[in-house]
């Protein structure tokens, strides 16, 4: 979970991880 444009684009890879085991999290 990424409020700031310039984190989510630094934790893209990791968040990226965390939304394929949690497709739900995606979608919400």
């Amino acid at each position: 979970m990424a409020t700031v444009a310039g984190t989510s684009k630094k934790i893209d890879e990791p968040y990226f991880v965390l939304a394929t085991q949690n497709p739900l999290e995606m979608e919400g």
